[in-house]
């Protein structure tokens, strides 16, 4: 996108690259933190690019729904407040919007201290069985 909004782009018909998915690569990570953080820190490079091009912030938070499911569902299965608390820091200091009902649900859970942690009780009990 960047490219194309700083000059010319063209289309090849042809194959020009060969991705490889593998366990250990960073962006199809097994280890839930590595993949947490590569999905977040993607997240952020999508703001920046947001912000350079100007993108209205409502296209972009509809656009971006999918990805930020991933990264509610990361933290969640993480347990970790510090992550978290900084993606919701994230999602105020770049006035990101949840647009969809699943989002908003997940955000009001993870906004609610207590509602966050019965959830993850529920989780572990869920998980037990």
């Amino acid at each position: 996108m960047l490219m194309a909004y700083m000059g010319k782009i063209a289309y090849l018909d042809c194959i020009t690259l060969k991705y490889n998915v593998s366990p250990h690569s960073i962006s199809n990570s097994d280890d839930e933190r590595k993949a947490f953080v590569f999905k977040r820190n993607v997240f952020r490079l999508m703001i920046d690019l947001r912000d350079t091009l100007s993108i209205c912030h409502k296209d972009f938070s509809e656009c971006s729904q999918f990805r930020i499911y991933e990264l509610f569902m990361h933290v969640a299965r993480l347990d970790d407040c510090s992550l978290r608390d900084d993606i919701l820091r994230i999602f105020k200091d770049n006035d990101i919007e949840v647009l969809s009902v699943r989002n908003r649900a997940m955000l009001f859970i993870l906004s609610h201290s207590v509602l966050w942690y019965v959830w993850l009780i529920l989780r572990k009990i869920k998980k037990a069985l």
